[in-house]
């Protein structure tokens, strides 16, 4: 018997809104490639990019576990994944080194 959670995911597998998903987390995919392969500068795409990848691999959690799960998906956003790992990293040191000061 599935459970609730994998029928609902599967029943959200056949959605558009899925498919606009796995489109956005293909370009995300892209320039994490494109960032191994050295076609862009990587400080450059950080600070342009680091906020939105970090913030949708996050709110997209769900759909990357469900696609590492399908037949032959494990190496799915494999370079995606390296690259949030990597820059959820260097936003928490920037985070660190530079503390919230509360106002009033």
């Amino acid at each position: 018997m599935q459970s609730v959670n994998s029928t609902t995911m599967a029943a959200f597998q056949k959605t558009d809104d899925y498919r606009h998903i796995r489109t956005y987390l293909n370009i995300h995919e892209l320039l994490a490639v494109a960032l191994k392969n050295k076609v862009f500068d990587e400080d450059v795409c950080y600070h342009f990019w680091s906020d939105t990848l970090v913030r949708h691999c996050k709110e997209c959690e769900a759909v990357l576990r469900l696609v590492r799960l399908l037949p032959n998906g494990g190496a799915t956003y494999l370079e995606l994944r390296k690259l949030n790992d990597r820059w959820n990293a260097r936003i928490d040191a920037w985070h660190r080194a530079n503390p919230t000061i509360p106002v009033g």
